[in-house]
């Protein structure tokens, strides 16, 4: 636990990622992501930039196909969206533990966008976010295992959430946070927005890519405080 200028803040590693324990998940996607829930009935929820809400659409699987064509002498073009990828049947975070000792290395070039997010806020980002990210990564990669049970094609979930969210109790607030530059699917914000017609619902757009806590954190930092001052029960709903 930290203070921060207005509340405690816990942070906290999910089991099989960063500094936390390394259990083993299991192989189906329903078991796998029970064992990641947390209770979450009577808190504020707060979702930055989340990954696993959207249904896969006819949209993005077009984006995927490989297209080709000739023009004047033989030749083929691919076109495909860049998640593919990441599609390959392997943990996210391979090329860290494979390259050993030189994984820190490796980072920062494969890596330098998530690195430079960070160098505004602390000192000699560059070796310490790297180091970091390396050696919480480098041990028995449980979580990332899991990840690949839960994803279809990187992008989307296998289990989505985008109809769960309408279960939830109408009385807990809820803040989606997305960057207008990242690879999430945001669309299924706006849809919430309207299927919870009777609860707080605050939607927010940075300019930013997948990180938006880092690539605009003055912005994201405000918007949690102002999350958390919301009280549970309050309706409304609003979008900016």
């Amino acid at each position: 636990m930290i203070e921060s200028q207005t509340r405690p803040v816990y942070a906290i590693d999910m089991p099989g990622f960063g500094r936390s324990s390394r259990p083993d998940y299991s192989c189906i996607p329903e078991e796998a992501e029970n064992r990641m829930d947390v209770d979450i009935l009577r808190v504020h929820i707060i979702l930055a930039d989340p990954w696993n809400i959207p249904i896969i659409s006819s949209r993005d699987l077009n984006s995927l196909q490989l297209g080709c064509w000739m023009h004047n002498t033989f030749r083929c073009t691919t076109v495909i969206s860049p998640m593919f990828l990441h599609a390959l049947p392997i943990n996210p975070l391979w090329s860290l533990r494979v390259a050993g000792p030189l994984g820190p290395r490796v980072l920062k070039m494969i890596r330098a966008d998530l690195i430079k997010n960070f160098s505004t806020q602390i000192d000699d980002a560059e070796t310490k976010i790297s180091n970091y990210i390396y050696h919480s990564n480098a041990q028995n990669s449980t979580g990332e295992s899991a990840f690949y049970t839960l994803m279809n094609m990187f992008g989307w979930a296998k289990n989505p959430m985008e109809m769960r969210l309408e279960t939830l109790d109408d009385k807990i607030p809820l803040t989606l946070i997305y960057g207008g530059k990242s690879w999430v699917d945001h669309y299924p914000a706006e849809e919430i927005v309207n299927r919870r017609p009777g609860s707080y619902v605050n939607f927010h757009m940075l300019d930013a890519g997948h990180h938006v806590y880092a690539d605009q954190f003055e912005s994201f930092n405000q918007i949690v405080i102002d999350a958390c001052q919301v009280g549970v029960g309050d309706a409304g709903r609003r979008r900016q």
